[in-house]
């Protein structure tokens, strides 16, 4: 029996292929940059592929603390784990609607909701700069 790549392997290759041999060849500026996005989108699932159990589970950890809700033991599929993740973002999004602007509680929700983000720019660009300083005014409203 043949052991065949792992299919991060495989999605990082087509992507390198697409990027580095395709583009160049590729003499229509607009089937160049479509070549682009299609490298950027097959490099961005193989990259949320990796990780993905350990992310979900990091989020889940994250959100129901945060929201002081019972951290699920055992989320054993993805569809499980997405599941709890999209309930707990629903108490998150009705939290906020509720929250004073102005408290402490809300630049909680602030910082959470920021970290979550952060988490997913890391996936779809790793290179993207997530200092809080990239805007200057950070956590700040407005």
């Amino acid at each position: 029996m043949q052991n065949l790549p792992d299919r991060n392997v495989l999605l990082q290759a087509v992507a390198g292929f697409l990027a580095q041999d395709v583009v160049p060849a590729v003499e229509d500026r607009g089937v160049a940059f479509r070549v682009r996005v299609a490298a950027h989108l097959v490099a961005t699932v193989a990259r949320e592929l990796m990780d993905e159990e350990a992310r979900d589970e990091a989020q889940v950890v994250r959100l129901a603390t945060a929201l002081d809700a019972t951290v699920p033991i055992g989320l054993e599929t993805r569809d499980e784990r997405h599941q709890i993740l999209r309930a707990l973002e629903i108490d998150l999004a009705r939290r906020i609607r509720q929250t004073d602007p102005d408290s402490d509680a809300a630049l909680g929700l602030r910082r959470l909701v920021q970290e979550d983000l952060k988490a997913r720019l890391k996936v779809v660009n790793p290179r993207f700069d997530l200092s809080a300083d990239v805007e200057g005014e950070g956590l700040h409203p407005g």
